[in-house]
């Protein structure tokens, strides 16, 4: 009987982190490891603001700044098991789950700024972050 009890409670823990809140509010967990004062740090802020704003108050999203979760690597492995809903994380680190990434560590792979941009807004920039898709990651 204390088996099945705690079977009970388990599976109540596991429903209840999967439903959102009765306000129906969804919280968006972002991790990474940048200071506070940095500037992607700041921009994710102002993307959280700009979320909550454009989605009526039923999206907040919730920054862990500093490693607070852990290291890069460690982030996606806490995405591919559904514990955080986003992160910031290196090329360098994204080479160990989508192996055409180490593409970026080539010397003058772009001839300048725009021909990257052309490069990575293209189907090569698809193909590279559809491949963390195979590793549960999906690239934004």
């Amino acid at each position: 009987m204390k088996t099945y009890g705690w079977f009970i409670g388990l599976v109540v823990l596991i429903l209840n982190l999967g439903c959102e809140s009765a306000s129906g509010t969804k919280t968006i967990k972002l991790a990474h490891g940048l200071d506070v004062n940095h500037s992607v740090h700041k921009a994710m802020l102002k993307m959280g603001q700009d979320l909550e704003e454009l989605s009526g108050g039923k999206l907040t999203l919730k920054i862990y700044p500093n490693q607070q979760l852990g290291s890069e690597r460690e982030n996606l492995e806490l995405l591919q098991i559904g514990s955080l809903d986003m992160t910031k994380v290196s090329v360098g680190v994204m080479e160990n789950f989508a192996p055409k990434m180490k593409v970026f560590g080539l010397p003058f792979l772009f001839r300048d700024k725009q021909h990257a941009f052309n490069v990575l807004d293209g189907p090569i920039g698809k193909e590279l972050l559809d491949e963390g898709e195979k590793y549960w990651l999906k690239g934004l």
